[in-house]
């Protein structure tokens, strides 16, 4: 079949006109400088945003609002740089344009650099608005004159203990600040459920964490940061925030100690101080006296707040005691009667003497760890022992001679009396049998005793301030024969740095310390590291005003240590070792 041809249609479109490139060359020069380019204009206007933007407000808004404003002041920077980049390097473009001419109008198009994202670094690149106050001129916003001031460590005393060198007399008042907050800090450190992984281990558990992304990138400064991030790290760690440690590490070179405001600044005693002793649970310590009263203080180590004061007016005290759960108060002293004081309902309830016994003394008394008893060191070699619930008789125990002291075991279930020829005896409370009995070597007059809370020590003092220290191994290691044999066993480290009569003999409540004390001499108080079997060399020193130590009592996490003195005063310091 023909095909028939016919003349094509015009086409109603105007037709295309076919543009020589070497014959445009110069309209297309013309019109490049005479129409900016999108990216000119883009930084034309930037630049007009970044005249009226204040990059430190910017930077302000992010670190208070978040977001990207710090972004948005990079990219603004960033075309800043690229105009003047722009502006400055137009004249070299019209100057090198007959060599870019031909590869230009060759490939038909113009390479267009301006728009280009430049690198994280030089977007970061330092600029006026990032300089310090002080480079640019401009005030800073804030200056403490009392970061200016010098403040002199050595002429004041209580300042001493600031110093970082024997030698340093005067620091800065910035340095001046962190060494207080410092000194703060050991004074009341932060308990240990608060306390949250160093940085070092924070900075270690990151590092594992981040290791196959970036290993060997990061910068070291990053490892330490417990900025902003901190949250971060510690959600991120498998850290422990608990200390899970186990006993204090003690030294027998140097011990901790700080001393707190006197536990009854507010109401000191107007008579030598008898007996101090923290209650079993709560911050609480009583004082008792010759000023026949009672006063319970709240331990702060700041204000040590008096919550009760009771007066006896019928009987100076010469002991008191907490009972073992803390609901009661046994007051003692040289009367056929005693007094307990209920804490619970606030009643003083007056016990005239034992039933059974023509005792005309209860001064001397003690209370079992275990509250089932309560011992009073009676005449002939007797040791009463009554219940402390119902305050009747239960039986006696009796050595030979006369009993100087006693105490019990850490169970309750011990008794040791020290009598008057030097010999100790050990019975078994609830039996009422006597299981061992040594002598007490080189003793002339019995004074005091004391039992570790861990049952590993006994130790004996004297009327010439020699202190014994036993194994209990020792003394138990050979058996008593119907009562009539005695042992003498060697002391395993016998203290004699104290010259006269030794009246307080406590251990701490972690066996490793030993307070040993006289009421004959000012300032005769000396702490035996038992590990080492030395006395610490630091504490106490001269300075402080122990003067005549009458009694003395740790607390029972032995964080706190209290000593009354026969000027009414019971002093408190902080072992730092111990959490109070």
């Amino acid at each position: 079949m023909p095909v028939k041809l016919s003349a094509p249609k015009e086409s109603a479109e105007a037709p295309t006109t076919l543009v020589d490139p070497i014959k445009n060359k110069e309209s297309h020069k013309r019109s490049r400088e005479a129409e900016p380019t999108p990216s000119q204009a883009v930084a034309d206007d930037v630049m007009s945003d970044v005249d009226s933007l204040d990059l430190e407000e910017a930077e302000l808004a992010e670190l208070v609002f978040g977001g990207d404003s710090l972004g948005a002041v990079s990219q603004a920077l960033n075309a800043s740089l690229l105009k003047s980049t722009f502006v400055g390097t137009k004249d070299k473009v019209t100057a090198s344009k007959d060599d870019h001419e031909e590869t230009e109008t060759t490939l038909g198009f113009s390479i267009d650099n301006t728009g280009s994202i430049q690198p994280k670094e030089k977007l970061h690149a330092p600029s006026t608005a990032e300089k310090q106050p002080s480079e640019i001129g401009m005030p800073a916003a804030w200056v403490d004159e009392d970061d200016d001031i010098k403040v002199d460590v050595h002429k004041v005393k209580r300042l001493r203990k600031l110093r970082n060198d024997f030698d340093e007399t005067t620091v800065a008042g910035s340095d001046y600040e962190m060494r207080l907050r410092h000194q703060y800090e050991r004074l009341f450190p932060k308990p240990k459920w608060a306390q949250v992984p160093t940085e070092k281990s924070l900075s270690k558990s990151e590092s594992d964490l981040d290791h196959d992304d970036d290993k060997g990138d990061r910068d070291t400064s990053d490892q330490v940061d417990l900025g902003h991030n901190a949250l971060l790290k510690l959600l991120q760690s498998t850290e422990s925030i608990v200390n899970t440690n186990g006993k204090a590490l003690l030294s027998a070179d140097k011990l901790d100690v700080m001393r707190l405001k006197d536990v009854n600044q507010l109401a000191y005693s107007q008579a030598v101080v008898q007996s101090v002793q923290f209650h079993p649970y709560a911050p609480v310590l009583l004082t008792a006296g010759f000023d026949k009263t009672l006063r319970l203080f709240q331990v702060d180590g700041k204000l040590n707040s008096k919550i009760q004061s009771i007066y006896i007016k019928d009987m100076p005290i010469h002991k008191a005691h907490f009972t073992a759960d803390g609901r009661r108060i046994i007051m003692t002293g040289r009367r056929k009667w005693f007094y307990v004081y209920d804490l619970e309902s606030g009643t003083t309830e007056k016990i005239w003497g034992v039933r059974g016994r023509k005792d005309k003394s209860f001064e001397r008394s003690i209370i079992s760890p275990c509250g089932k008893y309560i011992g009073f060191l009676c005449l002939d070699g007797n040791v009463t022992l009554v219940s402390s619930n119902t305050m009747q008789w239960m039986s006696d125990v009796k050595m030979n001679g006369h009993v100087r002291c006693a105490v019990f075991s850490a169970d309750g279930t011990r008794l040791f009396t020290f009598g008057g020829s030097g010999e100790v005896y050990e019975w078994d409370v609830e039996t009422r049998e006597c299981l061992n009995r040594f002598t007490d070597q080189g003793c002339l007059r019995p004074t005091a005793i004391a039992v570790s809370n861990d049952g590993k020590y006994i130790a004996t003092g004297s009327s010439s301030g020699v202190v014994n220290v036993y194994l209990m191994e020792s003394i138990r290691s050979a058996s008593v024969d119907d009562g009539a044999t005695t042992y003498e066993p060697q002391p395993v480290k016998v203290f004699m740095n104290l010259t006269t009569s030794i009246t307080t003999l406590i251990f701490h409540p972690d066996s490793k310390l030993l307070l040993m004390a006289s009421h004959s001499d000012k300032n005769a108080l000396r702490i035996a590291h038992l590990p080492s079997m030395r006395v610490v060399k630091n504490w106490p020193t001269k300075a402080i005003p122990f003067d005549a130590v009458s009694t003395a009592a740790f607390s029972p996490h032995g964080g706190y240590l209290s000593v009354g003195n026969a000027k009414g005063k019971a002093l408190l310091f902080k072992l730092g070792a111990y959490d109070a």
